[in-house]
């Protein structure tokens, strides 16, 4: 289970015994005398045992956790016990009961996970095994909408796909997200109990895929949900979704699901603790790699098939993640048809159509350095109260991306529970720019993923101190940006977000050290690298003669970048003209909203640039943001030529 805590995890089976009788229930094929509750002074003492080695969040598994004579003592004894997250895995029908739920709540839980696998009632009941479970789950989801204020990490619902849903996936989404409902995951149908061997209940992967496809194009369209699928091996998924890294972190489950330690108690008597890694598990016991996977790329992420999937549909689907890249294929996602990559001219990137746009959040007035380009008026920003800020998440109404940014955020309180109101709200991306510093305390960095922090970019500016620290103005700030960014890459490779972008800006003092800033930040772990040609704004336009260097020169030091396997490098304010022989290089500028004045105000992305005699005829004219005003009116328009053809 995907917990969405980035602290130790732990999960505790409380017992076998079910209100329901699901076809593809795991627990189905365990003895009947082994159904049983375990003892109330078991399961407290692997509460107090847990604690006592740091977890601090934690799950009750079953059977029907709510169906536990003590289930609610059990809550408040974890959190006694300074469990700050605590889960209930549930099947629901028992929490339409509100006042049920109320009192789960106030014992302590902080997020519910429901198990509903259809949004017909018919199938549901039929999978269930129990007349009317559908209409009490539906009671149970209207009561979580209304009671999500109180949830501090909300609810999701946890749906198997399988023979009977597959076809339907996009109507099932539509339909609970018509409910309220703002965060699904899907998963792979195990083939356990009735469902081993049923060819009928559990779909080939090849189907899953091409259902998942729809659903995702549909939540990147409008539907803006959390929503991620598991248990697919990932040589399954196409190239055009591999290739867009935060697409595919943001869907696929196994590329950010958290690692999970689980106990159960065994036996008649429930008297024999089994302590296990979940992950570990699943590969030792449930899954076997085949011979696809032994020289598969991606062995060290995917966990391979379920052994009794291939007993079923075989293992013909499966090929190593190398043959999958190359092998390409038409694709739909989020609205763009992806070809296999061909060989042939370099086209100017740019948006294919609208810009993308982006809400920004003010956060703080303050910054613990003090950089020599300094975009924002300090004494302006000094004088501001950002406090309204939050409200902007609720006036945005296509509530699919947010940066918490201005002045350092990480110093404000605040910026914990924005972040998680923003999640809250159904914000798909939630970033935040920062230059890394306070992130060099862990703990820290896990509140801020843990409140729902999907990417976070952090912004470096050399390879040593030396380098940095004379642009920062802050002796011994390179050390903790650089601290910050190794936790954020370690959290991502232990949880599967955040996104990890480094923005770099290039100027004077350091463009001959290009080149070598890009090897050390890809060196430690970033998805992403941003080269920045310093803006002429503020604090840089007081040092202009000092910081701004010509756009040639800027060109001629990148002209030796090289491609680095995965980590994608982007260049934003040099013109389209000066990068014609690396266009994979160019960037793209936003369309940012603030909040001000009680409303919403449209920036443009271009809103400081310009365009001149060069660009009329250049072909990449309508893609290429143009140059800084001030830099085109202090050296005109001699360094630039418009590239062959003019755009359509």
């Amino acid at each position: 289970m995907a917990t969405g805590s980035t602290e130790k995890h732990i999960e505790i089976n409380i017992g076998k015994l079910c209100n329901n009788a699901c076809v593809f229930c795991g627990n189905g094929s365990i003895p009947r005398d082994e159904r049983r509750w375990v003892p109330e002074s078991t399961v407290l003492a692997e509460i107090e045992r847990a604690a006592s080695e740091g977890f601090r969040s934690l799950g009750f598994l079953g059977g029907e956790v709510t169906a536990y004579p003590r289930a609610e003592n059990l809550v408040r004894a974890a959190r006694r016990s300074g469990f700050e997250r605590i889960v209930l895995c549930t099947n629901g029908r028992k929490l339409a009961d509100h006042e049920l739920l109320a009192r789960f709540i106030d014992a302590g839980v902080t997020r519910i996970a429901l198990s509903i696998h259809s949004h017909e009632a018919a199938v549901e009941d039929s999978l269930n095994g129990r007349n009317g479970a559908f209409a009490q789950k539906m009671a149970a989801i209207e009561n979580l909408v209304a009671a999500a204020g109180s949830l501090p990490d909300g609810f999701s619902l946890n749906t198997c796909i399988h023979g009977r849903n597959v076809r339907k996936l996009v109507e099932l989404v539509r339909f609970f997200h018509g409910r309220g409902v703002r965060d699904i995951r899907l998963n792979s149908l195990r083939p356990e109990h009735r469902a081993a061997g049923d060819p009928e209940l559990v779909p080939t992967w090849t189907a899953v895929v091409e259902q998942a496809l729809r659903v995702i194009e549909l939540n990147e369209r409008r539907l803006h949900m959390t929503i991620t699928f598991g248990d697919v091996p990932l040589c399954v998924w196409p190239p055009a979704l591999l290739n867009r890294p935060g697409l595919a972190t943001r869907y696929i489950g196994e590329l950010r699901d958290f690692d999970t330690e689980v106990t159960v108690f065994r036996g008649k008597e429930a008297g024999d603790r089994d302590r296990f890694h979940w992950k570990t598990r699943r590969m030792q016991q449930l899954k076997a790699y085949v011979e696809a996977c032994a020289t598969c790329a991606a062995r060290s992420i995917c966990e391979g098939p379920w052994i009794r999937y291939g007993e079923i549909h075989g293992v013909g689907e499966l090929r190593t993640l190398e043959q999958t890249m190359s092998a390409g294929g038409p694709w739909r996602i989020a609205g763009r048809h992806a070809e296999p990559r061909r060989e042939g001219p370099a086209e100017v990137p740019g948006p294919a159509g609208r810009r993308r746009s982006r809400l920004h959040v003010m956060v703080s007035s303050r910054c613990n350095n003090r950089c020599l380009f300094c975009l924002e008026d300090r004494e302006r920003r000094a004088g501001c109260d950002f406090s309204d800020q939050v409200r902007a998440l609720d006036l945005y109404r296509p509530r699919d991306s947010v940066l918490f940014t201005c002045g350092e955020p990480t110093l404000v309180d605040s910026l914990v529970p924005w972040i998680r109101k923003a999640a809250e709200l159904g914000y798909r991306d939630i970033e935040l720019v920062t230059n890394g510093r306070r992130l060099a305390y862990r703990a820290f960095a896990e509140r801020l993923v843990r409140a729902g922090l999907t990417a976070v970019t952090v912004s470096i500016h050399g390879d040593s101190a030396r380098v940095h620290d004379s642009h920062t103005a802050v002796r011994g700030s390179f050390e903790q940006s650089v601290a910050g960014l190794r936790n954020l890459v370690a959290l991502r490779n232990d949880v599967g977000r955040p996104f990890v972008t480094t923005s770099t800006v290039l100027t004077k003092r350091n463009l001959e050290r290009a080149e070598s800033i890009v090897a050390f930040l890809a060196n430690c772990g970033t998805n992403r690298i941003v080269l920045n040609v310093v803006e002429p704004e503020h604090e840089a336009l007081r040092r202009f003669d000092r910081l701004v260097p010509r756009m040639t020169d800027v060109a001629a030091a990148l002209r030796g970048l090289r491609p680095v396997a995965g980590v994608e490098i982007k260049v934003e304010g040099l013109p389209a003209c000066l990068l014609d022989d690396q266009p994979r290089l160019c960037g793209e500028r936003e369309i940012i909203y603030l909040y001000e004045n009680r409303a919403l105000r449209r920036l443009s992305p271009t809103r400081r640039q310009l365009k001149g005699p060069p660009c009329k005829s250049c072909r990449a004219r309508r893609r290429c943001d143009g140059v800084w005003i001030e830099y085109a009116r202090r050296h005109g328009w001699g360094e630039f030529a418009p590239l062959g053809g003019r755009s359509p």
